[in-house]
């Protein structure tokens, strides 16, 4: 359910926000949260969902569809090896703001890319993304801190 509701603010704030700047992608963050440091979540459950809500992404903005759910499933993917290869003491709320920043940058510069405009104006969107996106990640880091909750469990 709070995936859903990601997917729905984020799709809100695309339609308030579009022409000035991309939102971050809060489904994804929430995907990732709920795919990295919890042993409970089987690890194909969180891809099929960064499939499905890539596609539903690609269908609403008028995208290849796939493309979208494609690239966040291999982030997905790659950041979920990363944790698990980290050893124990290593896996950190730090670590997680290392993942969910540099998969927002990557998924960013991904999106840049298939666009093909090299202009500012596509490059300034781009940034306000990422700027707009580090501290959504940084909130949720701390929340996990001032839980006191161990972060692998």
């Amino acid at each position: 359910m709070t995936l859903v509701l990601l997917w729905l603010l984020q799709d809100m704030l695309q339609v308030l926000f579009m022409g000035f700047f991309l939102v971050p992608d809060l489904f994804f963050i929430g995907l990732l949260k709920l795919s990295i440091g919890r042993r409970e979540v089987p690890f194909q459950w969180p891809i099929w969902a960064a499939l499905l809500g890539g596609v539903l992404w690609d269908l609403r903005w008028t995208s290849v569809v796939g493309l979208t759910g494609a690239m966040q499933a291999l982030v997905l993917t790659v950041s979920r090896a990363l944790w698990d290869r980290t050893p124990s003491p290593g896996r950190t709320p730090l670590l997680w703001v290392a993942l969910a920043c540099s998969s927002q940058l990557a998924l960013g510069i991904v999106r840049l890319l298939l666009w093909g405009d090299s202009s500012l104006a596509a490059f300034r969107m781009l940034l306000i993304q990422q700027l707009t996106a580090m501290p959504l990640v940084l909130i949720y880091a701390l929340a996990v801190l001032f839980r006191g909750r161990p972060y692998d469990d």
